[in-house]
């Protein structure tokens, strides 16, 4: 039963920040690939970015949810990339800053489980 509900609130949590990223990168590049592990709250991602040829890799370690009504948002505590250009620009407009989650139903399902987060 515990299981069940570990992998439920996973996967809101991995949906949540897997659309609050597609979002925010949305005008940067598609993100292509997206894995993360909520027990060490680290996610790896796989981005394309326009004009870019090669797959640009992310690496988010820690983050956190904020909630205002019934809205929601995700901020990362450190992102690292294979460039060292997007490094420089994910700590000054990424790293620290909330990111919104377009989601209500994502943002109801975190609600629940915020106190475990």
């Amino acid at each position: 039963m515990f299981e069940l509900i570990k992998q439920g609130k996973d996967a809101i949590i991995s949906k949540a920040i897997e659309t609050a990223l597609k979002y925010v990168l949305s005008k940067y590049g598609e993100v292509k690939e997206f894995k993360i592990d909520t027990t060490k709250k680290e996610i790896n991602a796989s981005i394309h970015l326009k004009g870019e040829t090669e797959i640009s890799e992310i690496t988010i370690a820690g983050y956190s949810f904020t909630f205002e009504n019934d809205r929601c948002g995700v901020s990362f505590e450190s992102l690292n990339t294979n460039k060292e250009w997007f490094n420089i620009l994910a700590k000054d407009f990424l790293v620290g800053k909330t990111l919104p989650i377009n989601n209500p139903t994502a943002c109801s399902g975190l609600k629940v489980f915020a106190d475990k987060l």
